[in-house]
């Protein structure tokens, strides 16, 4: 149903259909319900709306037929196939199509379409009265542009000239999208790929493949970020509804992607998409919809919220023969059809995947026929408690823990990152031996960065632990040692400890002499010995916390942790020509010959420390 129902191997051109309403049951299309074999359609336009049961389009159902240069204003997608050359009004068509190009009504009604459809040219059958007509006609008066900026478009009636203003780099924002107009940069093209620096170069990407150059490759040279915060933190709950909505890259089957796309160690985040309605463009949903032979490698999506009917994929919703390494997903998926599948990474028909993991609300992968092409690949099993046969399930605190980074080859800031991140340092293994009988306790991380690395240590009272890397002792501080950018085995022992034994180098009036270290529950001799003409005057030994240590006859016994020792002298009396002067502290034997005298004076004492007064050879 349509101005002709059925077409095969005519040609069809230069006609509008408008203010229309065509409905049938199958095969309806504003120009043409069915165009098969060798059909033409060539410069048409179709204004009105279409309805039907089956196979209905806006302007034609293409079986084999060629359409280009041709637009369409409607209420459904333009046509079944690819197109060239062609637009929509995506104001009064909202929804995704890889068939042709989405305009705004204010795009038809400044006469841009127009333009657009003569190639770029004021030269062509299309044309059209600006402010009076608000879509193209044949024979229409010719379109002049006008514009503000490279991209941006004013039609004229009225031929003329004008000055763009320079397309420097301060006239895109930091997403690659011009700031007059909204028009998105094109990533350039160096040897074999596009090198992929901007959100913009990204759609800019989708919409080329979607338009039928499946084939292209792309290069992630920078971090993606397409929309900020699309999940709450720390769940997979999404954050009110994103800006940008995303556009797979191959929609479906008819545009499967069949390129390659290398993340060069990158990371794209923010990706959304939401819609489950029953149409093709949404039952391959994912960063790349559906993908036959393609190489997908060193790439993660995160903080990604994606809903579609069919087939859902962090990387891919649905992957034919294709290789994908070291790639990671982290977000949500949804699929709404009774069929198909949620996938953390991919729908893997006959695919090779290795190292790669998924810490979302769905498996890893599913493979149907061959689960032995997966290798090393691991999902976070907190999220999804589910059962998966291709991938091994850890915990959040196990990918937090740089387990998962370090067997994938990924890095990651451990106590940073919850997960693996190619911007992250190189994870090594750690582990630790702690020798027989060891009088304490030890425990450190499995994983690590090269650095600065905590550890838990409890020795028993009185030994301090002892660390060793390959036969050398290494030093710590605290409960911290600097970790080798190499897998490492700490050997752990506890010895006693050495604790010092503090004094003063010289005393005045006396010495003190007790050796400089002792373990724990050691006895220790110390002696504390004045000078002649002097006596103890203070005399108090002291653990590290400041209590008291006991000295019985000279002896104390060394507590877990140093010693203090404070004394001090005074002077006392003397004897001299058998005259004793001051109180007197005998401090040596002192003899009284016989026929010599001693003079004590009245209340003069007379104290004996360390010796005795001998009187006619005792």
């Amino acid at each position: 149903i349509g101005l002709i129902g059925y077409a095969n191997g005519a040609t069809i051109k230069n006609v509008v259909v408008n203010s229309s309403y065509i409905r049938g049951y199958q095969y309806v299309g504003g120009i043409c319900g069915y165009a098969a074999g060798s059909t033409i359609i060539s410069n048409c336009g179709y204004v009105g709306n279409v309805y039907g049961s089956y196979s209905y389009y806006g302007l034609a159902y293409i079986s084999t037929a060629t359409v280009e240069n041709c637009y369409c204003v409607s209420n459904q997608p333009m046509a079944s196939s690819a197109t060239t050359n062609c637009y929509h009004d995506n104001t009064k068509y909202t929804g995704l199509t890889y068939c042709s190009i989405g305009k705004s009504s204010e795009a038809f009604e400044r006469g841009e379409i127009a333009w657009l459809l003569n190639g770029g040219s004021s030269d062509g059958v299309w044309g059209q009265n600006i402010g009076t007509e608000s879509i193209p006609f044949i024979g229409g008066k010719k379109v002049y542009v006008t514009a503000l900026c490279p991209h941006s478009f004013a039609g004229s009636n009225v031929e003329g000239s004008f000055t763009p203003i320079e397309d420097g780099d301060e006239h895109y924002d930091s997403d690659g999208y011009c700031k007059v107009c909204g028009v998105g940069l094109a990533p350039e093209l160096v040897g074999n790929y596009y090198e992929i620096a901007k959100v913009a170069h990204l759609y800019w990407f989708a919409e080329q493949v979607n338009s039928g150059n499946t084939s292209i490759r792309a290069k992630l040279i920078a971090d993606i970020v397409v929309n900020k915060n699309v999940l709450k933190p720390g769940s997979l709950t999404l954050n009110g509804t994103p800006a940008r909505k995303w556009v797979p890259i191959g929609m479906n089957f008819n545009t499967r992607y069949t390129g390659e796309f290398d993340g060069n160690g990158h990371t794209i985040s923010g990706l959304y998409y939401d819609d489950t309605s029953y149409k093709d463009d949404n039952a391959h949903v994912g960063l790349i919809g559906y993908a036959e032979r393609v190489w997908i490698t060193n790439l993660i999506v995160k903080d990604s919220y994606l809903r579609g009917r069919k087939y859902v994929g962090g990387i891919c919703g649905y992957a034919d023969r294709c290789v994908m390494s070291r790639c990671g997903f982290e977000g949500y998926l949804y699929k709404s059809g009774s069929d198909g599948y949620n996938s953390g990474i991919a729908y893997d028909y006959n695919c090779r995947l290795e190292n790669c993991f998924s810490r979302s609300n769905a498996p890893m992968g599913y493979n149907p026929y061959d689960s032995q092409l997966i290798f090393g690949c691991y999902h976070d099993k907190t999220l999804f408690a589910g059962t998966s046969t291709l991938s091994t399930g850890k915990t959040s605190e196990e990918f937090a823990s740089g387990e998962v980074a370090y067997s994938i080859r990924i890095g990651q800031n451990i106590g940073i990152d919850e997960s693996p991140n190619f911007g992250g340092a190189e994870v090594f293994k750690l582990s630790a031996t702690v020798a027989s009988g060891a009088h304490g306790t030890f425990s450190c991380a499995s994983y690590a960065n090269a650095g600065a690395t905590a550890f838990t240590a409890e020795p028993e009272i009185g030994y301090e632990l002892v660390l060793q890397i390959g036969g050398g002792t290494i030093a710590y501080t605290g409960n911290t040692f600097n970790m080798p950018a190499q897998n490492t085995t700490l050997s752990v022992d506890f010895v006693k400890a050495n604790y010092a034994i503090a004094k003063e180098a010289n005393y005045v009036g006396g010495k003190v002499t007790v050796k400089a270290t002792a373990q724990y529950q050691d006895e220790v001799s110390i002696s504390v010995v004045p000078d002649p003409g002097y006596v103890i005057e203070t005399y108090e030994l002291t653990d590290a916390s400041g209590n008291a240590i006991a000295v019985t006859n000279g002896k104390f016994t060394m507590p877990a942790s140093a010693v203090s020792i404070s004394a001090s002298f005074s002077p006392t009396g003397y004897v001299e020509n058998g005259q004793v002067y001051g109180d007197w502290v005998v401090t040596s034997d002192y003899t009284i010959a016989e026929g010599e005298t001693l003079v004590i004076p009245a209340g003069t004492t007379v104290t004996t420390y360390g010796g005795a007064v001998i009187i006619n050879n005792g």
